[in-house]
C-alpha cells in the first residue's frame, strides 16, 4: 500500500521523500530494493539496531537508511544489496552498537566506510 498513513504498521516501511521534486512517483525499482533491504535487515542485521525509515533523494546511486542508533547506512542500489548486508551484519557484530559514527557507507565493493 502506497500513501500517507497516520501509524505505519510495523510489517510496513517508511520512505522519507525528501527529493526536490516530490510530484514525481515513486520509481517500483527503488520500491523492490527498499522492500528487499527491509526483509533482509530484519534477517542478518542485530536485533539492537532497528531500521527507522529510508530517505528517497535525487541521488539514484544511493539508498539512504536511518537506524535507532542514530547514524544512517548507505546501500547502492545497483550492487549487490545480499553482500552489503552481510558486510553491514559482520561489521555491526564485530563492534558497538551505540555509535559507530555518523555513517556506514557499504556502496564501495568489498569496502565499509564509518565516518
Amino acid at each position: 500500500k502506497i500513501g500517507d498513513v497516520a501509524t505505519p504498521q510495523v510489517s510496513q516501511g517508511i520512505i522519507a521523500d525528501e527529493r526536490a521534486d516530490s510530484s514525481q512517483q515513486l520509481s517500483l525499482e527503488y520500491l523492490e530494493k527498499a522492500t528487499y533491504i527491509k526483509e533482509h535487515w530484519e534477517q542478518s542485521v542485530p536485533k539492537e539496531v532497528g531500521m527507522v525509515k529510508f530517505h528517497l533523494n535525487d541521488d539514484s546511486t544511493i539508498i539512504i537508511v536511518s537506524t535507532t542508533k542514530d547514524y544512517r547506512v548507505y546501500f547502492d542500489p545497483r550492487g549487490d544489496l545480499t553482500k552489503q548486508l552481510e558486510r553491514l551484519s559482520v561489521f555491526l557484530q564485530d563492534t558497538t552498537f551505540d555509535q559507530p559514527g555518523k555513517y556506514i557507507d557499504l556502496r564501495f565493493d568489498e569496502s565499509l566506510y564509518v565516518r
